[in-house]
């Protein structure tokens, strides 16, 4: 069989390790002289590795976990009042399996958070479940689910964790009203963060004593990276796509198209929430619909920054040999940065695809266009970011990562007019069979 025919049946049956040690064997021909079955015993090493590496990745993921932090890390000289011994004891984690509870104390600064992420990631390397939660925000889910009716298994979902980090006890005090507005919120959990973030602000009082504003006081908001282009009003951004320059182009208008389907479609879910049967599918999706509207978001500078790299390196000089080997090597790495960034916007548009799917069947039958909005508004972005990938992969060299970009590219097309084509269809139908309006 030739070599790249293995190479993408390898992938295709989803043995990504073995694809990867089958190339490079492919490229070693030093490899040649080892007998066939320890070769084959590299291949499944290979695959074994990226199991175990991508079961720890979800498990990471699934944590959630603030900070970064591993216990080989952590430094035992620092005075903080930790026995060898006993950290030795809780690194080894039989603790978790006889169901103890560990209770960090300590003065503000010296690292409790750090160290509770610490034993987190290492029980996540031991294979054990972990979710991490700041108590304030936890409670704030808990209320609302009770509103929505999730309450019970938000309950059971948390009593399946192995090890559940509780961070940041005792805030502030919440008062009766506060508790009982929490109560009764009837509400989709797929709320829009700033809502999330003003309800929390009330819930907890911090602005008792002066003005919270979110953008200084969230860690989260001060560190992240500056978003020029989606900080802009609405009229400002679309007189800038109008301008004589290429950024913004195609690729961030495709990645925003997206994103306003997503938004489209989780605004469907929570004005159906409380009004449905399928409340439970209606709020799971709307919380995924906000992770991929903010995802998609994020593409629109991020598209603009990639195609500014490509700027960067076609301006590099090239009079001597060396400068033309490095100005090519800048080249391609900016014009692959410049294809995986659309490839993403195709992926998370197709995913809204899904969204706008669960909005148009489930949803409120008066917000049916507002569904089919969000499904070709998805639709157009994965076009839109598909043509924007093959542009880029013109200029690369590499044939296997070409190979697979068009093949991914052709494939969600065609799943994606598919989906959009079935929930257009739907909502027709609906408003052609006059559909009582719920």
């Amino acid at each position: 069989m030739l070599t790249h025919p293995t190479h993408e049946r390898l992938i295709t049956l989803g043995l990504t390790g073995m694809a990867k040690a089958f190339e490079d064997q492919r490229r070693s021909p030093d490899l040649d002289a080892l007998p066939f079955e320890e070769r084959i015993g590299l291949l499944v090493d290979r695959e074994a590795a990226e199991r175990d590496t991508k079961r720890l990745t979800t498990r990471l993921k699934f944590a959630a976990l603030r900070q970064s932090a591993c216990v080989e890390d952590v430094d035992l000289r620092t005075p903080r009042g930790i026995d060898r011994s006993v950290f030795a004891r809780l690194v080894g984690g039989d603790w978790i399996d006889r169901n103890e509870n560990l209770l960090i104390t300590g003065a503000t600064g010296l690292g409790k958070s750090w160290i509770a992420c610490a034993l987190g990631h290492k029980a996540c390397r031991d294979n054990r479940s972990v979710q991490y939660h700041r108590v304030p925000r936890l409670f704030e889910a808990l209320a609302l689910a009770r509103g929505d009716g999730r309450y019970g298994r938000l309950l059971k979902a948390l009593g399946r964790v192995q090890l559940l980090i509780l961070d940041d006890w005792g805030l502030a005090p919440l008062t009766s009203e506060q508790r009982r507005d929490l109560r009764q919120q009837r509400r989709s959990p797929g709320a829009p963060e700033p809502e999330l973030i003003d309800l929390a602000v009330r819930s907890l009082g911090l602005e008792q004593l002066a003005p919270f504003d979110p953008q200084k006081k969230i860690v989260e908001y001060a560190v992240r990276t500056p978003a020029p282009l989606m900080s802009l009003a609405v009229s400002r951004f679309v007189d800038e796509v109008s301008s004589n320059t290429p950024v913004p182009g195609g690729g961030s208008a495709s990645a925003l198209a997206g994103s306003l389907g997503a938004a489209l479609a989780a605004m469907v879910a929570n004005l159906s929430v409380g009004r449905s049967s399928d409340d439970e599918e209606l709020g799971e999706m709307s919380q995924r619909a906000q992770t991929t509207k903010q995802a998609l978001a994020e593409i629109v500078d991020e598209d603009a920054r990639a195609f500014n790299r490509v700027m960067d390196a076609i301006r590099l000089p090239r009079t001597t040999e060396v400068e033309q080997r490095a100005r090519e090597l800048a080249l391609q790495a900016a014009y692959r940065r410049a294809a995986e960034v659309p490839l993403e916007t195709a992926r998370l548009s197709l995913a809204v695809l899904d969204h706008a799917r669960v909005a148009a069947f489930k949803g409120r039958t008066d917000a049916a266009s507002d569904a089919g909005t969000a499904a070709l508004l998805a639709r157009a972005a994965v076009e839109g970011a598909s043509l924007n990938v093959l542009i880029n992969l013109k200029t690369l060299d590499d044939d296997v990562f070409v190979r697979a970009c068009r093949g991914e590219v052709d494939r969600m097309r065609v799943h994606a007019r598919q989906i959009c084509d079935e929930i257009v269809d739907r909502i027709h139908s609906r408003f052609e069979n006059r559909e009582v309006m719920s």
